[in-house]
């Protein structure tokens, strides 16, 4: 076998290879200059391996005449195409920013953020929907064959030509790196447009939680995993990510290709939906019992109902992690709930047990009747009720008396029963 080094400065159909970029047990992919056009640089991939018959030489031949006719924005264009001591070789745009394994490689103490990960599909997905379109497939998509333009673009590459599959060797088809991203029927050496989508489901697995799939150290296990395991839920390795995001990737990675998308363009317009949806972990705010704000007796109405609210919800969350049943007050809108709360002021208070001198009217500051009785007044503010005490219609120098958030938890107890627990326990 010719190593790689072998072939540099080599000149082949016009162009002079000048660096290695890559290479796998079946082709080399060289940084190479074309010779007649000083300056330009593309990029050279040699199937050293294989060693076309003479009747798949014309037919490899032709396959690369139709590939350069391709044009898309996310398609790594076609210059050229050849032969050269009977290995075939093609010549592409030079991406300089190189894969997205190479990209992969440089973010693994960092996740690659959803955003980008999505737009990243969004775009290998256009390509690989106008290919579909044309009635041709993929077959090999990875992250090795996503590449990236100077301006951060991504561009589809390295589509089949069935001429070399025709006269690969086991090595080119029992790549390990393209078998991590193989969907069950390829394994049976059957390749269609769902094949592609479900490598572009595993592909999106990966960016977004950091793993593939599936993982083995040789052929036939992945063959195994692919065909019969169900990989992990995406929430479970990436807490961040919506749950219908999680079902529309799931959706591409189904076993059977019916079940997946319908094509390629229903999956990336799922992704765009899924991808205005909020996450999981997010959807619900628990606060622990211990931080719960303290009802007081200055708290304005505003905000006492958001103390309810906050409540119902951790009520709520509480009651579903003991599997008891949620109290029906639960499942009421906060409004509904707050109108039983406005407690009305009797016109005529209760009467005091001590008789003594009257007090001085402390107009807004009084919380209830029981208040006034308590500091010995003889009457109450009318026609008024707690909330307005609570809120006094002229600011004080000095904040209400402690003993007003006792006197208000206790009415609102009374007149919602459904509430006084968490309501006495604030005010402890």
């Amino acid at each position: 076998m010719i190593g790689a080094d072998a072939y540099i400065g080599r000149l082949i159909g016009g162009y002079r290879l000048v660096a290695d970029i890559s290479n796998n047990p079946c082709s080399y992919v060289y940084r190479g200059e074309q010779h007649f056009h000083t300056g330009r640089t593309v990029a050279i991939k040699l199937w050293y391996s294989i060693h076309l018959s003479s009747q798949q030489q014309p037919r490899f031949l032709q396959e690369g005449r139709l590939l350069k006719m391709l044009k898309h924005p996310h398609l790594l264009p076609i210059l050229d195409s050849g032969i050269h001591e009977d290995v075939p070789y093609l010549v592409t745009e030079y991406a300089p920013r190189g894969s997205l394994r190479d990209h992969i490689k440089r973010q693994s103490l960092h996740s690659i953020p959803i955003q980008e990960s999505l737009t990243l599909l969004s775009q290998v997905g256009q390509a690989l929907q106008y290919v579909h379109q044309l009635n041709i497939t993929h077959g090999n998509l990875k992250p090795e064959n996503i590449l990236f333009t100077a301006h951060g673009d991504a561009l589809l590459t390295d589509v089949t030509i069935s001429a070399l599959l025709d006269a690969a060797s086991s090595a080119f088809t029992h790549n390990l790196s393209s078998a991590r991203y193989m969907a069950p029927e390829q394994f049976q050496g059957m390749t269609s447009k769902a094949s592609d989508q479900y490598a572009l489901g595993c592909i999106a697995y990966e960016l977004l939680t950091g793993s593939v799939p599936f993982a083995a150290a040789d052929f036939s296990a992945l063959e195994l995993k692919h065909a019969t395991e169900s990989p992990p839920a995406l929430t479970q390795l990436n807490m961040l990510l919506p749950l219908r995001l999680e079902e529309v990737i799931l959706k591409a990675l189904a076993k059977q290709q019916a079940a997946r998308h319908a094509s390629v363009k229903d999956l990336i317009t799922a992704l765009g939906t899924a991808r205005l949806l909020q996450p999981r972990l997010l959807t619900t705010t628990v606060w622990p019992r211990a931080t719960l704000p303290a009802l007081s007796s200055f708290q304005s109405p505003a905000q006492l109902t958001s103390t309810v609210d906050m409540s119902q919800k951790i009520e709520h969350q509480q009651a579903q992690e003991d599997n008891l049943p949620g109290d029906p007050e639960h499942s009421r809108k906060p409004p509904d709930i707050w109108q039983q709360i406005d407690i009305p002021v009797p016109a005529t208070p209760e009467p005091c047990e001590e008789e003594g001198e009257h007090q001085e009217d402390v107009g807004p500051l009084v919380a209830s009747p029981a208040e006034a009785c308590e500091n010995g007044a003889e009457s109450a503010p009318r026609g008024r009720n707690w909330q307005q005490v609570l809120m006094p219609a002229s600011p004080r120098p000095y904040p209400p008396p402690a003993e007003a958030g006792w006197a208000v938890a206790a009415e609102v107890a009374i007149k919602v029963p459904s509430i006084s627990g968490w309501l006495l326990r604030l005010c402890r």
